[in-house]
């Protein structure tokens, strides 16, 4: 019997993973573009203004709060480049801060960036001055004006009433042993908390971890577009497999074993293949989606999200000993059996809540692009009740009625309690 188990579990399973992988290839490939949604034209009236002060590049970095950027190049010599630069981005309350800034080290990231900050405060004053980001101030520490090893000559922050929009114009003077204009590492942000001259954390969602880019200021071209591209395309592919295998397949195993057991003796044997087949796909195609959320942690190692993290791990870790019990339960006359049968069934519910709540906290983090990701899976979530609440309302109207006529109708063999994988 454990033969025919295992055959027929792996074939439905197969089915499975043939439904993921189609569709996996319709996603487009990094080669065909992901950006965060935000590049484009610079408003007309940021061009005029930049124009106004000989500055030719422009560059819409985030759609939203209209986060752009203006910048014009000069060489002095062999040793220092100038950039004169326009920063301005929108704040939407009384205090908040914005930031601009270059990095020296070899991949574009937050810490080790020499940047401008302005900040406005409620009393209506402003402040603007140059900042040292280092692996400290991810950690928690001050973060407060400082000399940089880059020259900013001149540094302003004006408000824009047109645009409703504050403005950083500087200019920064780069050595070129250091900076290489071709490939420049700048980073950009926008936070909405500040006390004196001490900007505090920005948001903690993905846009802003990932404010940083290569990019050539003699050109206008990103040079890092194509790691970018990669970068999005595993996150489309993290969220489909952690959507399809722990959020959809695991699911519907519950309720294929909690609701066809024992209603006729045609359904003996079928919901237990297909309650086993959905934990061995749910597990595999999720154990993938995990596998690939470890890929995009390593290659983003100055920013975590630890909520995320640490419900991933408990899920893989508990889903993993669910798994087990296919060959590591009780047997089915052993005097444990049904105390096994409660942590099993009780481990298995609490799994999902943790489920569903880790894929509501992944949606998050991709605000404010997250509307497709969380419709599509309240749909499913939709879909999965509709099927489900008619049937838990007949299992306890059939429960009632066996009861009032004396009788038992569940009985504690090794299907008597849903497993969750």
């Amino acid at each position: 019997m454990g033969g025919r188990i295992t055959t027929g579990a792996l074939a439905i399973s197969a089915s499975y993973g043939a439904v993921v992988v189609m569709l996996l290839l319709t996603l487009p490939r990094p080669s065909e573009g992901y950006g965060d949604g935000g590049r484009g034209h610079c408003s007309m009236a940021f061009r005029m203004k930049a124009i106004g002060r000989n500055i030719t590049h422009c560059r819409l970095l985030r759609r939203v709060v209209q986060i752009q950027l203006g910048w014009e190049t000069s060489r002095f010599n062999s040793q220092w480049t100038q950039i004169d630069v326009m920063f301005s981005a929108k704040l939407r309350s009384d205090i908040g801060w914005l930031a601009w800034g270059v990095n020296p080290l070899p991949q574009p990231q937050m810490v080790g960036t020499r940047a401008i900050i302005g900040i406005r405060l409620p009393n209506g004053s402003q402040s603007v001055g140059t900042y040292n980001v280092t692996s400290d101030t991810k950690k928690g520490c001050q973060l407060l004006p400082s000399a940089l090893d880059i020259e900013v000559p001149h540094k302003t922050l004006d408000y824009d009433q047109r645009e409703d929009t504050f403005v950083i114009s500087a200019k920064v003077v780069v050595p070129n042993s250091k900076y290489n204009i071709s490939r420049l590492n700048h980073v950009w942000e926008v936070g909405y908390e500040a006390v004196g001259v001490e900007p505090k954390m920005h948001p903690k969602v993905l846009q802003d971890f990932n404010s940083a880019e290569a990019l050539n200021f003699l050109t206008d071209e990103e040079e890092d577009a194509a790691y970018k591209n990669h970068q999005a395309y595993l996150r489309k592919v993290h969220g489909i497999l952690n959507i399809v295998g722990w959020g959809t397949v695991l699911p519907v195993g519950v309720i294929i074993a909690r609701y066809w057991r024992g209603h006729s003796s045609c359904f003996k044997d079928w919901w237990y293949y297909s309650h086993i087949s959905c934990q061995i796909a749910g597990y595999s195609i999720g154990t993938a989606g995990w596998t690939t959320g470890l890929i995009l942690g390593h290659q983003s190692r100055y920013f975590t999200f630890h909520i995320h993290r640490l419900l991933a791990i408990v899920i893989f870790t508990f889903t993993t000993l669910q798994i087990l019990a296919l060959r590591l339960k009780p047997d089915v006359n052993d005097e444990y059996r049904k105390y096994w049968n409660m942590y099993h069934s009780i481990l298995g519910y609490g799994l999902l809540a943790v489920i569903i709540l880790n894929i509501f906290h992944g949606i998050k983090i991709l605000k404010p692009d997250n509307a497709v990701w969380r419709w599509v899976y309240i749909g499913i979530l939709v879909g999965l009740s509709t099927v489900a609440l008619p049937l838990e309302g007949y299992t306890w109207f059939k429960f009632k009625r066996s009861n009032d006529k004396g009788r038992d109708p569940k009985t504690d063999d090794w299907r008597s309690v849903p497993v969750v994988g």
